[in-house]
C-alpha cells in the first residue's frame, strides 16, 4: 500500500516536470523516500555540481555577527531545517563549538548519514 501510493506521487511529480507546470505541494512521503534512496551518494553528487550553500550561508553569518559585534556564545541555539547529511551542521559545529545544536530532516536515511559526523546535539 506504501509503495502504491510512493509510485503515485513519483506520477504526480513527473507529470508536472514533462508538463512544466509547478506543483502547489509536493509530498512529504515522496521527499522522504527520495532522499532515503539518495542519501548515500548525495554528498558526492554535490561535489560534482560544486555546492557552496553552506559555505555561503557561514558567510553571511559571520558577516552578520561581525556587523552586531559577536562572538557566537556557548548559550546559542540553532536548527538546521533540511540538515540533510549535516554539511551545514559541520561548519557550524567548527564555529561555535559549545552551541546547542539540532538537525531536522524528512529523510531518516539523511540524518542517519549527518549522525555519523556527530555535528548535532
Amino acid at each position: 500500500q506504501n509503495e502504491r501510493k510512493l509510485r503515485i506521487e513519483l506520477a504526480k511529480h513527473l507529470l508536472c516536470v514533462v508538463t512544466g507546470e509547478t506543483p502547489e505541494v509536493i509530498s512529504k512521503d515522496y521527499v522522504s523516500n527520495l532522499f532515503d534512496r539518495f542519501s548515500k551518494t548525495f554528498e558526492r553528487s554535490l561535489d560534482n555540481l560544486n555546492y557552496q550553500v553552506p559555505q555561503l550561508i557561514m558567510q553571511a553569518l559571520r558577516w552578520t555577527w561581525w556587523d552586531f559585534g559577536c562572538e557566537p556564545s556557548p548559550h546559542l541555539r540553532a536548527l538546521d531545517l533540511g540538515a540533510g547529511t549535516g554539511l551545514l551542521g559541520e561548519q557550524l559545529r567548527d564555529w561555535a563549538p559549545r552551541a546547542f545544536l539540532e538537525g531536522l530532516d524528512l529523510s531518516a536515511a539523511m540524518l542517519q548519514q549527518a549522525e555519523k559526523k556527530g555535528c548535532y546535539d
